[in-house]
């Protein structure tokens, strides 16, 4: 039984790339970025640092901590200015190539350390339900990540790696548990001994061959860095990593997509479906010139573009195999919005972990004693995790948020004169605020500004006037995203308080509404009435924050916003 991980907006890549990447090299230029705010979003703006076609901004997740998240520009740039549609203020960084390289470097350490903190607490989470379930039922399933990929026996493709030699180590210990990390690692261990002894394959169907052709340059250096990093990861008797055997079969996957891709003369990716259902490959298959697979193609040529430039410059391997991982990722992604439509696509994400098929077993333990004892020790083990976690990565609005986070380490790296130890006196938590800083510390004296969805709608837009109400407009469509509201106030200054008043009125009669639905929508209605009135108030006061959320409605939404053509001084303060 094969399965696979869903697409995730808010899940970084936690791929083979984070295992070997050690940053991006110092050419790449760094840039300060500020999003404005929108209802949907945060109210407050948002922050980040680029880095090349990387993206480091510090995200709440779902579990309630503070955390760096590490994602492409492109699909940054996407899910800011199209999915939240929110304007995107890009300052270059004026600072030396050793600063760049250790600002890459030290966002790096933070953003693994953080992600290491929350595999272990999921670590520790699933283990509590799993012996739980044994404890219940005697009896479990577990995924084993790659395996699903691989066929044992003897083949052609096993005799050119039949040189390698790989000696399982003693992960597994009496203390193991069907599907703790040690037992599913010993389990991809044993299996990859026994593939490179006794002989292995793949499943045909857990590759997709698309029609992408290849680009016209040489892929023979991928092939000696996936090759030299499946001899790092296999042979490293002397310093055993705890994930070297899926680190292994990981590369084995690339390696077999790479050279099938060089056989047809396509581009052909591990399949990474986005749910536990097969496929739906009989119906028909858009197009890549059709509207709303546009943005989906624009991110594979924009990521191939990449591997075709590091290619040609003889990047470092780590870099290379980051850019092949990113296309095939790309590739993969528009492969499935050509067959199953965008829309499902982009209500899952657009980011993807790979490879991700994995091997489902079911396994029985019946130990009741020694069951209970462990899921006492678990149950400890992650109330202090979670303490710990708790301080570490906490937030807080004035002092702990995405801008102080950010530039506390921008300033300790270039020793820029940032008021980072007096923020909430000098402003410096909120964003917008804290761009004028940045920009006057540190910037070249340039700004670039992507425009969000309604913004670029207006600009081609022939009955602007219409666009004004969300009744008359030809593009909006009230969601749940959203509060009730009549009027976009962001492009009418001097009519925002009018505006407001109408939209207060709105606010308060879905507030009204809210109320006795509560206990049966969980106060959802009652909290979207709330919201929407305390951001009319704010329009009455000449402050626009809502713009107002979207899912399509004209070709450009499926676009990546372009730069604006004339780029604006910063104005010093």
């Amino acid at each position: 039984m094969l399965t696979a991980g869903r697409l995730s907006a808010s899940t970084p890549e936690q791929t083979i790339e984070s295992r070997i990447y050690v940053g991006a090299p110092d050419r790449n230029d760094v840039s300060y970025i500020y999003v404005d705010g929108n209802e949907a979003g945060a109210a407050g703006g948002h922050t980040a640092i680029r880095a090349g076609d990387s993206v480091y901004h510090f995200q709440r997740v779902p579990e309630g901590f503070f955390i760096v998240e590490r994602t492409p520009w492109d699909g940054f740039l996407f899910s800011y200015s199209r999915l939240q549609n929110r304007n995107i203020h890009e300052t270059p960084l004026n600072i030396s190539a050793e600063d760049r390289q250790k600002i890459v470097s030290r966002l790096t350490d933070l953003q693994i350390r953080h992600r290491w903190l929350l595999q272990r607490r999921s670590a520790l989470l699933d283990r509590i339900e799993r012996l739980q379930e044994l404890l219940e039922q005697g009896r479990v399933t577990v995924s084993y990540p790659v395996l699903g990929y691989f066929r044992p026996g003897r083949s052609k493709l096993w005799s050119m790696h039949r040189h390698l030699r790989f000696q399982a180590s003693e992960i597994g210990n009496v203390s193991t548990m069907p599907g703790d990390e040690s037992e599913i690692e010993s389990r991809l261990e044993n299996a990859l001994h026994l593939f490179l002894k006794d002989g292995f394959d793949f499943y045909d169907e857990t590759f997709i061959v698309t029609d992408i052709p290849l680009p016209a340059v040489s892929l023979n250096p991928l092939e000696s860095v996936l090759a030299e990093s499946l001899r790092s990861a296999v042979q490293s008797e002397t310093d055993v990593r705890p994930d070297r055997a899926r680190t292994a079969l990981e590369i084995l996957v690339l390696m077999e997509a790479l050279r099938r891709s060089q056989e047809l003369g396509v581009w052909v990716v591990p399949r990474m479906a986005l749910t536990t259902e097969p496929d739906i490959d009989d119906g028909p298959i858009l197009s890549v010139d059709n509207p709303e697979v546009q943005i989906f193609a624009s991110m594979f040529r924009s990521r191939s573009d990449a591997l075709i430039a590091s290619l040609r410059a003889g990047d470092a391997p780590s870099r290379l195999l980051t850019s092949f991982n990113r296309t095939l990722q790309s590739a993969s992604i528009l492969d499935l919005a050509r067959r199953r439509g965008a829309s499902v696509v982009l209500s899952a994400g657009a980011v993807m972990t790979t490879p991700s098929l994995s091997l489902i077993e079911e396994r029985a333990y019946d130990d009741r004693d020694r069951l209970a004892s462990e899921l006492s020790r678990a149950e400890m083990l992650y109330a202090a995790l979670e303490s710990e976690m708790r301080d570490e990565l906490s937030y807080a609005l004035f002092t702990k948020n995405c801008v102080t986070e950010l530039l506390a380490e921008l300033q300790q790296i270039s020793g820029a004169d940032l008021p980072v130890e007096s923020p909430t006196l000098s402003g410096l938590f909120i964003p917008f605020v804290s761009e004028r800083y940045v920009a006057d510390a540190l910037g070249n004296g340039e700004r670039i500004l992507y425009r969000s969805y309604r913004n670029e709608l207006l600009l081609i837009e022939h009955d602007p006037v219409a666009e004004t109400s969300t009744i008359s407009s030809r593009y909006y469509v009230w969601n749940e995203r959203d509060s009730w509201f009549l009027f976009f106030s962001e492009d009418r200054p001097l009519a925002r308080p009018l505006f407001g008043v109408v939209n207060l009125f709105l606010g308060g009669a879905q507030t009204v509404i809210g109320l006795p639905s509560a206990p049966f929508d969980r106060g959802q209605r009652l909290s979207r009435g709330i919201r929407g009135m305390a951001f009319s108030l704010s329009e009455v006061a000449f402050i626009s924050v809502r713009k107002g959320t979207f899912r399509g409605g004209h070709p450009i939404f499926y676009s990546f916003p372009s730069p604006a053509t004339e780029k604006k001084k910063v104005t010093n303060r």
